[in-house]
């Protein structure tokens, strides 16, 4: 039986280490992208709510009158 030395043991743990670091930064990325994505989402919606909000009030009734109060 072959003992196995204490510097393999610790190249095997950077080694998972590393990819444990790389794994985490690929899932930050993908995070980051879907959160960018949603933001961009927000800003055409809030964007939208914008233009239709200038536009007057009888545009919202097709036969151009306005509800009494």
């Amino acid at each position: 039986m072959q003992m196995v030395s204490t510097f393999e043991v610790i190249q095997l743990l950077i080694i998972i280490v590393y990819l444990a670091i790389i794994a985490a930064g690929i899932w930050g990325f993908v995070l980051f992208v879907k959160l960018a994505h949603r933001g961009i989402q927000v800003m055409d919606i809030y964007i939208v709510e914008k233009r239709n909000s200038n536009k007057k009030t009888t545009d919202s009734f097709p036969d151009g009158a306005r509800e009494e109060k």
